[in-house]
């Protein structure tokens, strides 16, 4: 993936994006929306809200936060840059999803986040990091 560009993508744009891929569709959740693929999650814009009780506010109006999906490999690769502008909050520990406010996405950034959580919601995800024995 190349750096981002400052301007960055809006929200609706992101969501545009998913949209595109097969098999994917908007369902409502819990007063808001998640896109999922057949009926796996993918990503969901967080509501402004949801940034707030985590001391976080999206860079611009336009811009949305977006909890995604991965697999493990892409999770901890994208954490472990070092100039990563991917987080994570508590509720998501546990759990290979990440954080990415939209305004910090190149077009081509987003399009790989999007693809990498339409991957992860394909057959045999496996959700939640194994327990080590």
């Amino acid at each position: 993936m190349s750096s981002h560009s400052t301007a960055g993508v809006s929200g609706d744009r992101v969501i545009e994006l998913a949209l595109e891929l097969p098999d994917v569709r908007v369902a409502p959740m819990q007063g808001s929306m998640v896109i999922k693929r057949a009926d796996k999650f993918m990503l969901r814009p967080m509501t402004p809200g949801e940034w707030r009780l985590d001391g976080y506010a999206a860079k611009n109006p336009d811009a949305s936060v977006f909890a995604f999906c991965v697999t493990w490999e892409v999770h901890d690769e994208l954490l472990g840059r070092t100039e990563t502008i991917f987080f994570k909050k508590p509720h998501y520990e546990g759990y290979a999803a990440l954080l990415v406010d939209s305004s910090d996405l190149s077009e081509e950034t987003a399009r790989f986040v999007v693809n990498y959580a339409w991957e992860a919601a394909g057959p045999k995800r496996q959700k939640r990091r194994p327990k080590v024995r």
